[in-house]
């Protein structure tokens, strides 16, 4: 299942992307304006951003994405009737494609997904240059853990150095947040890692950032009633300062 961010404001639009899914098992974020779209690519972590526009204000609004760390990689569709003068633009900021907005469900499905399976391509090559595949946020009274490629091929592994004793005896007392929102997918055996690495990390007191994986985990596994799950950042950090308050 890949997570789809569309930017556009017109609701017409929107359903028919919505129609063109329904058969699928991609989860749609809908946003209205690129203020809002670009909130939902930092809390949402989309795997692709379908952008309705056109021309100047196009482009305007790509680049805008492409300058924030958090949209500066993910893969980006136009739905426009094609410009060729726009073409060496759109190619330089990484425009995966131009999506007709006249085409009809079964066919924009089809762009879709051929856009994915770039996308899907990319994130593997990622995967291979990084010597990272764990990233450790910690600030006082606070650890973020998030897995950054697939579970079982790269995450584990470095999991059995990341996870040490000390490290773990360290944030003992810390709020502890396991984000899986750049894992590409989670098989059956990744969902019981998942778990474990829940387990290992602090239990029911670990609060799980899922995004597109939300589904999941809380139809195929426990943490869904025994840890607070979470589809995007900002659901979690309303939460954190809710307990904060009450505190």
């Amino acid at each position: 299942m890949s997570l789809i961010l569309i930017i556009d404001s017109d609701a017409s639009h929107i359903a028919r992307v919505e129609q063109s899914l329904k058969a699928s098992a991609h989860r749609l974020l809908t946003a209205e304006s690129p203020a809002r779209g670009l909130e939902l690519v930092r809390s949402g972590n989309p795997d692709l951003i379908l952008i309705a526009s056109s021309g100047d204000e196009a482009i305007k609004l790509i680049s805008g994405l492409r300058k924030d760390p958090a949209a500066k990689d993910t893969g980006i569709v136009l739905i426009d009737t094609m410009t060729p003068a726009l073409v060496p633009r759109l190619k330089q900021l990484g425009v995966l494609g131009v999506i007709s907005p006249d085409l009809d469900p079964g066919n924009l499905a089809k762009k879709i997904v051929s856009a994915l399976s770039i996308v899907e391509k990319t994130k593997l090559e990622h995967a291979l240059k990084r010597t990272n595949h764990i990233q450790v946020t910690r600030k006082p009274g606070r650890v973020d853990l998030a897995v950054l490629s697939g579970i079982k091929e790269y995450a584990l592994p470095e999991a059995r150095v990341v996870l040490n004793p000390f490290f773990l005896k360290l944030i003992k007392h810390d709020l502890v947040v396991l984000d899986i929102r750049q894992v590409p997918g989670l098989s059956d055996a990744e969902l019981r890692m998942v778990e474990q690495f829940v387990t290992v990390l602090g239990g029911p007191a670990v609060l799980v950032l899922a995004g597109k994986h939300l589904g999941m985990i809380v139809a195929q596994t426990e943490l869904g009633t025994k840890n607070k799950v979470f589809f995007t950042s900002e659901e979690l950090e309303a939460h954190v300062a809710k307990s904060k308050g009450k505190g």
